[in-house]
């Protein structure tokens, strides 16, 4: 038999979640994601010179040549 460690006090035994269950669950997973997307965008920013020299060493050494459409593109991958 297995026994959960935390039980959850919204749901009903029969597993039916009224209204208010049902947003205070959205809440929590809006919540999660909103989090997680900050978080990644942060790590994300920190290391993004290094992706795009990375990615552009790549491109350079199987051939692709790379195409500028404006002048400030050009600073960004150097």
């Amino acid at each position: 038999m297995i026994i959960r460690a935390v039980k959850r006090k919204d749901k009903k035994p029969s597993g039916v979640m009224g209204l208010t269950e049902h947003l205070r669950e959205l809440r929590q997973r809006i919540f999660i994601v909103v989090v997680v997307f900050f978080t990644v965008t942060i790590v994300g920013f920190n290391f993004s010179d290094d992706l795009v020299s990375l990615l552009v060493d790549k491109a350079r050494t199987i051939g692709y040549e790379m195409i500028y459409i404006s002048p400030g593109e050009l600073l960004h991958s150097i």
